[in-house]
């Protein structure tokens, strides 16, 4: 027998509650039934009765999966992942979820939003991918993270307790081309990415930018560095009486969160023309922008507010600068490329360079592998870039320099008393 129950009938000053109350096979259920409509609760008692005397009636959890939309779970999916990002040891974790959330939102939920989630199948998948490749607006390697992401919230839906589906339809692969292969969208981008010598001497020295974010960028590519990485870097981090080189330690990023990876994180050896940033740096530069002297738990090149920088705000920071020289458009994290690049082209060991950009894969050989902090140093060297004198001003005056301008022929005049530290010899 099901029965109307008011779960309020023992608080009359509050409105009425209504509830089902009745037993299937020998066990209890309860679920709401209209709120304070004590008629339309009574429908529903005996829309319920009906189904249990014909063999039609399922449970509450049951029918709420059948009726649970994907636009639906969609939403409690990233809700839940944007609480995991808040704790998470990256803060670049939050913003990998928002990506993440409107890949979905933008090329998945016009397809299938509406629909019950248990009802889509890998069919209904595959349809979607093949849409994305014909119309061409995307890249193959971005199709890979919407699926990805997509793939993401019906897994969660298939291992929930208990399983909101019974198989997560996202099962395509790259071989049947079902996926497209990994690859950009100009396959030229990436080799056409790299900075020239001369591209990185106006970046780092030329005045229309300001001085805060030529140091920044000077860390990123001197340092090899990731992005989080160069941002959470301390002045305690820095050893600049290190010899042969200063030595800049990078174990954590942003605001000390983990490395990306599982490494144990690594030691950069400072090469001079950075050193010789962060000494003006220091001694001048940073008092002028962030209003008193820097001590050790200040970050190298903090916020004006103080914090750590955004990656967002310091990509349009950096197309800014760019533009203001006269250079065409690029990431900050071809800065990284970009000093692996060129220290390989000027002579460096790719096997040591490794060490001084990456942590390193976990394997056998690599825990074994160590070179010594000489070789570090010795491979940073190589590195063609002109080395100011210690007094030398901070900037070079306004000036526009050409794509293939090299900065071992740039004439060490722009700074009193400059010099090569590794001159070519004529030709």
């Amino acid at each position: 027998m099901v029965r109307v129950r008011n779960r309020n009938e023992d608080r009359p000053d509050l409105p009425a509650n209504y509830q089902l109350d009745y037993h299937v096979k020998g066990v209890r259920h309860r679920e709401p039934a209209g709120g304070s409509n004590k008629r339309a609760a009574q429908r529903l008692a005996a829309q319920r009765q009906r189904e249990i005397d014909n063999g039609t009636w399922k449970p509450p959890a049951q029918r709420a999966v059948e009726r649970l939309t994907v636009e639906e779970h969609w939403s409690r999916y990233f809700a839940s992942r944007k609480l995991d990002a808040e704790t998470a040891t990256s803060k670049r974790a939050a913003q990998t979820v928002g990506d993440q959330e409107k890949r979905v939102l933008n090329y998945v939920l016009p397809h299938i939003g509406k629909r019950p989630l248990a009802s889509v199948e890998r069919e209904d998948i595959r349809i979607i991918i093949q849409d994305l490749v014909r119309e061409g607006r995307l890249s193959p390697r971005s199709i890979h993270h919407v699926y990805d992401a997509t793939r993401g919230m019906f897994t969660m839906a298939a291992s929930a307790d208990p399983p909101l589906i019974g198989v997560n339809p996202c099962t395509l692969k790259v071989k049947p081309g079902e996926l497209p292969k990994k690859r950009d969208k100009n396959p030229t981008w990436r080799k056409g990415a790299v900075f020239t010598h001369g591209e990185l001497l106006a970046l780092f020295t030329d005045e229309r930018n300001q001085w805060d974010r030529r140091v920044f960028f000077a860390i990123l590519f001197f340092g090899g560095m990731r992005f989080g990485e160069g941002a959470g870097r301390r002045w305690r981090d820095y050893d600049a009486s290190a010899q042969p080189l200063g030595r800049l330690a990078v174990y954590s990023q942003y605001d000390g969160q983990a490395l990306k990876g599982e490494g144990e994180g690594r030691e950069v050896p400072v090469h001079p023309f950075l050193a010789w940033m962060l000494r003006g740096w220091r001694e001048r530069g940073f008092e002028l922008v962030i209003g008193r002297k820097p001590k050790l738990d200040d970050l190298i090149v903090p916020s004006r507010a103080g914090r750590v920088r955004s990656l967002t705000h310091m990509g349009h920071k950096f197309h800014y600068a760019l533009e203001l020289i006269g250079l065409r458009r690029r990431s900050m994290h071809d800065l990284r490329a970009s000093f692996i690049t060129l220290a390989q082209d000027d002579g460096g060991d790719p096997n040591v360079l490794r060490t001084i950009t990456h942590q390193g894969n976990k394997d056998v050989w690599t825990g074994y592998s160590r070179h010594q902090w000489a070789a570090l140093c010795d491979n940073v060297l190589r590195l063609r870039f002109p080395v100011p004198e210690p007094s030398a001003p901070s900037h070079i005056p306004s000036q526009r320099m050409g794509d293939d301008m090299d900065s071992s022929r740039i004439a060490a005049s722009n700074w009193r008393g400059g010099r090569d530290l590794n001159p070519r010899p004529p030709t």
